[in-house]
């Protein structure tokens, strides 16, 4: 398992704090695809819930707008 971040502390607590980890869209997509995919694409490979749109906005205040998910399917 390979994880590498360099996320902003002020994504990192309100990612803990409101438990986005639980449903994490970009976790989602990885389960449903195994090519890799940009973040502003996640409607295509999913029907994101409310709650995910919200991640998705809150990731974008705090800096991570644009991203790019290399699935590794186990």
């Amino acid at each position: 398992f390979v994880k590498v971040t360099n996320y902003p502390d002020a994504w990192k607590e309100e990612f803990t704090h409101y438990r986005y980890y639980a449903d994490d869209p970009t976790r989602v997509a990885c389960q449903v695809t195994a090519s890799p995919f940009l973040w502003n694409g996640l409607g295509d490979i999913i029907r994101m819930t409310q709650r995910q749109q919200a991640f998705m906005k809150a990731a974008q205040r705090n800096g991570l707008a644009l991203g790019y998910t290399v699935p590794i399917p186990v």
